[in-house]
């Protein structure tokens, strides 16, 4: 909402509240209302009046047509005026009179009088309050003042003037209509026409007067009427310029914008707030004063070329540049400059709207840095990526080389270990004692432990830099396949149930070696004497599907479950159960290739449950997968 105008010149008021030429007017009612539709919102107006009753009614129609849009009221008038309105106010509802503040206007006008004249900060602080309690939450307000006709009856005019100029700095400030009512019994023939013109002009509109109170008008105003109008021919001979660029600046005071008014010469003619605070100069220090003094000296050739625009009709929309405040600092603008037009079209001068973009400007410089730095960044982790691809690369080379070697020169020593074990036992046994002969089979034994445990590290080797080519994998054929070619996963050496599995989306033969490792350990590790059982089934999870291995086993204290998927680990070294320590890594970085997962329950004696997760097999896969 706007807040209250400030008043303009008591003779710009509205058509029906001009000065009554005689007494003939056609009757009306004495008791017609006011109709309140031209009252705008934010307005400062003023009503005399002939009788209580009348004032009660304007007051009553005022507050109670903002209460039922609303809007919350603040009255402050003498006790017997606040119990008539109160009264008007209940008629219309309870619930509205309850939104009502009412105020004693002698008490209230006390509290900021100081030697006979009201104190801005006293005023500011007293009414500031009474505005808070009533719209706590910022809700707008109609009020009605008693104040000033207080004063004016106690022959404190110029106290009263003062009042009403308070209420209009005030109206700056918050967002409020008040009405103000004067007695015409406090108005005579001789009272002079300059204040009372004053009170007007105090006001931005002045209401009618009723019919019935024509006779006390005629006598009030015929005295004035004589020196009205000749402050009505004086004020109208104002250049109709600086009529406008009064309104303008009355209208923009609030504004955190810069806004000001210059002619067609570059004089600046009005400064808003706004423009105090942006460029730090007080209207006082630049009003009549060159423009330029805010512009930069290696920017002064832009002026020239705005006023020509101007002059010329053109609006200048959202023109980015730099101006100088007053202590020499640069900042950042967006400007609007638009031509102003006098009655008959003519460009008479120019306004300016200037924005502050410093913070815009500060946050566009961030953005630009921070994507030179990312740019930079990005190049840097670039360079280091592919160094490090390359470094990768190298390694992946040897590590070739390395398995190449591990392949066929560590596996030929040993398979010649076997073959002269094997040899001397098979030749010289008859011969050899059985102490010898317990340490040839030891030999046997270990190397071919040590030929196991190389191949499992080529198998992880191969898994890990291996290029998977996927496809949906048809687990029930998978695992058939796995027991068909494995003796100890056939009965009656186990006891495997396989219930029907879904398909899934992976690498066949990383599947086939993870399953492989994990159906085997599920057989052996089982107690001396008990046949190993185990089941194997598969259920939905998400996107994915978990194959679950139950088996009977010994079972895995769960203290060691973070440990089962390294390299090398052995969670039973001292029980009779041969391995190499790699084969639930190789099922692992299977899994995890597929981007899945792997993981073990078990209590540590009833038995383990190995399960994998990998992604379920979709329509899709499945129709690429037909031949």
């Amino acid at each position: 909402m706007q807040s209250s105008r400030e008043a303009p010149n008591a003779l710009e008021l509205a058509p029906e509240a001009s000065l009554p030429e005689s007494t003939n007017a056609p009757a009306e009612s004495p008791d017609a209302p006011v109709s309140w539709a031209g009252i705008h919102q934010g307005e400062h107006f003023v009503q005399f009046y002939e009788d209580d009753h009348f004032l009660v009614q304007s007051v009553a129609g005022f507050i109670g047509e903002g209460l039922k849009k609303g809007e919350n009221a603040i009255v402050i008038a003498t006790a017997r005026h606040r119990e008539a309105i109160a009264t008007c106010l209940e008629s219309i509802g309870k619930e509205f009179a309850r939104r009502c503040l009412a105020l004693d206007a002698a008490k209230t006008l006390r509290q900021f009088m100081r030697n006979g004249a009201p104190d801005e900060e006293l005023f500011f602080q007293t009414i500031g309050a009474a505005f808070d309690h009533a719209a706590p939450d910022g809700q707008t307000v109609r009020a009605f003042g008693e104040m000033v006709a207080l004063l004016w009856a106690d022959g404190k005019g110029e106290a009263a003037l003062q009042l009403e100029e308070l209420w209009n700095k005030l109206g700056r400030q918050r967002a409020f209509s008040l009405f103000c009512g004067y007695p015409l019994s406090a108005f005579s023939a001789n009272t002079d026409a300059a204040a009372f013109m004053r009170i007007c002009g105090a006001h931005a509109r002045v209401l009618p007067l009723r019919p019935s109170d024509a006779a006390r008008q005629h006598v009030v105003f015929t005295g004035l009427q004589k020196e009205a109008a000749l402050l009505r021919t004086e004020i109208e001979s104002r250049k109709s310029m600086e009529i406008e660029l009064r309104r303008i600046a009355s209208i923009v005071e609030s504004s955190d914008d810069a806004i000001l008014s210059k002619t067609l010469e570059g004089i600046i003619l009005t400064w808003n707030n706004g423009a105090e605070r942006i460029f730090g100069y007080k209207a006082a220090e630049v009003v009549g004063k060159p423009v330029t003094i805010l512009i930069p000296a290696e920017r002064h050739n832009e002026e020239p070329i705005i006023l020509d625009r101007i002059r010329r009709g053109e609006r200048i929309d959202h023109y980015e540049t730099v101006r100088q405040r007053k202590d020499g600092s640069l900042v950042d603008i967006s400007l609007t400059v638009s031509p102003i037009r006098d009655a008959e079209g003519r460009v008479i001068a120019a306004s300016k709207i200037a924005r502050d973009i410093t913070d815009r400007k500060r946050a566009e410089r961030e953005i630009r840095e921070a994507r030179n730095e990312l740019a930079r960044a990005n190049q840097d982790l670039q360079r280091r990526v592919e160094e490090r691809t390359a470094s990768l690369q190298e390694a992946l080379s040897q590590l070739e080389e390395f398995s190449y070697t591990v392949s066929h020169d560590l596996r030929a020593p040993l398979r010649g270990m076997q073959i002269y074990s094997t040899a001397l036992l098979e030749d010289f046994q008859s011969v050899l004692p059985a102490e010898a002969i317990r340490y040839l089979n030891k030999i046997t034994h270990n190397a071919a432990l040590l030929d196991k445990m190389i191949l499992d590290v080529l198998s992880f080797s191969r898994i890990s830099r291996a290029e998977l080519q996927w496809e949906t994998v048809s687990l029930d054929t998978l695992v058939a396949g796995i027991l068909e070619h494995s003796d100890a996963l056939q009965f009656p050496n186990a006891d495997i149930q396989v219930e029907p599995l879904l398909p899934v989306h992976g690498h066949a033969p990383s599947l086939s070696q993870a399953l492989s490792n994990l159906l085997a350990n599920a057989v052996k590790f089982v107690p001396p004497g008990v046949q190993p059982k185990v089941r194997v089934w598969t259920e939905t999870r998400g996107k994915n599907v978990r194959l679950s291995i139950q088996d009977n086993g010994i079972g895995i204290d769960p203290k060691y479950h973070h440990r089962l998927f390294n390299m090398f680990e052995r969670i039973h070294p001292n029980l009779p159960y041969e391995g190499t320590g790699v084969g639930l890594a190789i099922a692992a970085k299977a899994v995890q290739r597929m981007n899945g997962r792997i993981g073990v329950e078990s209590n540590g004696s009833n038995g383990s449950r190995f399960w994998i997760e990998v992604p379920a097999a979709t329509e899709k896969s499945q129709r690429e997968s037909v031949p």
